[in-house]
């Protein structure tokens, strides 16, 4: 099963150009069964030419639910897995338009009927004083409540990706991220059998005059992280960030990719 991860900036004045369709060639040709994906933002990744979900809406079926301004979503691949229950949880305190949530899924794998669960989160964004840092602390308390009552519903490994917008380094600190760690949540990057060491996050992508993005800096932060609540049921073979010439320029958040076995 293949795993595909990206924020893929819808929140922006600044024009859309080509970016859908380049998120839209990478999911194809890494044939991702599920995508977490953060900043589908109603009023420019769904409302622009090429939207996003209609680029991938021949393959790939949006998890819809109830009350989602539909910023933080899943879709899955309806020929290699099936939808058996979802639900979406509002981070309370700071948000801005419900931005600030966590979609869930459970899903089946076809050819084995193994279950696993599968959630998005996009995590509280500022950086401007320990407020922000707090409030980063108390979306994933809340995250991770989610995560538990999935797993004592259905008994399932829960993969969590998203975009959490802290890490070493950044101005928004890292306190969201060790939090995930105290609270039991294994960072999947240190578990995979094959992985990698590469940042997530990079400058805007810069466009030209036809509004085509055409240039972009290499990632230097990480603030994208994938993780599972145990690994009972589920190997994890490969942890992937993809830093090539369509991640650059489709997102200032390069996806990233896991591939993992249901046992």
């Amino acid at each position: 099963m293949i795993l595909y991860d990206q924020n893929i900036w819808g929140g922006t004045a600044k024009p859309l150009g080509n970016r859908p369709l380049l998120i839209r060639d990478m999911i194809y040709r890494f044939s991702a069964d599920v995508l977490c994906i953060q900043e589908c933002n109603p009023v420019t990744m769904r409302m622009c030419e090429n939207a996003f979900p209609d680029v991938i809406k021949a393959d790939y079926v949006e998890v819809i639910t109830e009350g989602d301004p539909n910023h933080t979503t899943l879709f899955y691949r309806p020929a290699t897995v099936e939808l058996i229950a979802s639900g979406r949880h509002t981070y309370s305190g700071k948000n801005s338009e419900n931005a600030y949530a966590a979609v869930w899924a459970v899903l089946s794998e076809k050819a084995t009927g193994k279950r696993f669960g599968l959630l998005s989160t996009h995590l509280w964004f500022k950086g401007v004083d320990e407020t922000d840092n707090l409030q980063r602390i108390e979306n994933v308390k809340e995250l991770c409540t989610v995560v538990r009552d999935i797993e004592g519903k259905y008994g399932v490994p829960v993969l969590m990706a998203g975009d959490f917008n802290c890490g070493a380094g950044s101005h928004q600190g890292i306190g969201g991220y060790q939090e995930m760690i105290r609270q039991g949540m294994r960072d999947v990057r240190y578990l995979a059998e094959s992985t990698t060491d590469s940042f997530t996050i990079h400058n805007y992508p810069i466009h030209n005059a036809d509004e085509v993005y055409v240039n972009s800096d290499r990632p230097y932060r990480t603030l994208d992280y994938v993780f599972v609540n145990n690994t009972q049921g589920i190997s994890l073979q490969k942890f992937h960030v993809e830093t090539g010439r369509e991640a650059l320029l489709s997102s200032d958040h390069c996806p990233l990719v896991v591939e993992f076995y249901l046992e």
